[in-house]
């Protein structure tokens, strides 16, 4: 059994519809009973019998609604939209200046589907081109209903792709250069000069000797109200300590963070009882001839004395 379709003449007289347009346009006039113009198909049945995808369907609808031919309400994500079918005045179309720039919206100037006529889409497209200068293309301007020209999407693209060698030589910066200086700005301490000073007259030591744990026990000492002057003059005897004991440069120097730090031992007097030689022959020899006294004592040899 044929199908037959009740069309409006509009529908023909029409030209600013488009080929898809009119077959999406009858699609839609198909499924129209003859007492009402409300329809609701869904957009497959409608995509299946005017041969378009679904999502062209939806696009063509919506430019039908700009043109006068529908009143579409969506009534929501799982349920079809309903259209009311309304036929346009054409008198007061073709009276109208602003509706062959309306025709030509973004979907209009879109890359055209294979099988649609463009015969009217070109005659646009030709007549907006006398308002762009010569030696210009078409394709590479578009001119807008106030008349002003917007930038080929060629050169976003391209001012974009700037933009986005620059995002890509961000996201290549290795987080951990700067990881790896701030660690290093971290690891330089700022010492002051009164500590420089004190700490240039610390005896040397073998072995470890942390400057830095150091500097934290004095400063520790600083904040406990303890002067740096006294700190200081503990420090010169302590030296003087170390050089009569013949240990500077030794595992014998206390640690500084020791002897800075809360047993206070900067604060002693390191007084030496025993009047020693300072040069370590001297202090060798003393020690060899205590040595043998003690041994021939426990002999019960006395000879070397009588000599």
């Amino acid at each position: 059994m044929n199908t037959f379709i009740i069309t409006p003449l509009e529908v023909l007289q029409d030209q600013r519809l488009t080929l898809m347009q009119t077959r999406v346009l009858l699609g839609l006039l198909s499924f129209r009973q003859k007492n009402t113009d409300t329809i609701w198909p869904g957009r497959e049945k409608i995509a299946a019998r005017c041969g378009y995808p679904v999502n062209k369907v939806s696009t063509t609808t919506t430019q039908l609604q700009k043109l006068g031919w529908l009143e579409k309400v969506q009534r929501g994500r799982s349920r079809s939209c309903v259209y009311r079918i309304t036929v346009p005045d054409l008198v007061t179309v073709s009276e109208s200046k602003e509706v062959p720039e309306s025709v030509t919206d973004s979907a209009a100037k879109a890359v055209p589907d294979l099988g649609t006529d463009n015969s009217n889409e070109n005659s646009d497209r030709i007549g907006n081109s006398n308002q762009i200068s010569n030696g210009s293309r078409i394709s590479d301007e578009t001119v807008t209903e106030s008349g002003t020209k917007q930038l080929p999407n060629r050169v976003e693209a391209k001012n974009r792709s700037g933009t986005d060698q620059e995002q890509i030589s961000k996201n290549n910066h290795d987080p951990s250069d700067e990881s790896d200086e701030s660690s290093a700005k971290k690891n330089v301490v700022d010492y002051p000069l009164q500590f420089e000073v004190i700490w240039k007259s610390y005896p040397q030591r073998e072995g470890s000797n942390s400057k830095r744990q150091a500097f934290q026990a004095y400063r520790a000492r600083l904040r406990d109200g303890i002067k740096p002057e006294k700190i200081s003059a503990g420090v010169n005897r302590y030296f003087h300590y170390c050089r009569m004991k013949g240990i500077l440069g030794t595992a014998f120097v206390m640690q500084g963070q020791r002897f800075f730090g809360p047993s206070l031992e900067f604060d002693n007097s390191w007084v030496i009882t025993e009047q020693q030689d300072i040069s370590p022959q001297a202090g060798s020899a003393v020690s060899v001839r205590r040595d043998s006294r003690n041994i021939m004592d426990r002999l019960g040899d006395r000879s070397w004395a009588e000599g």
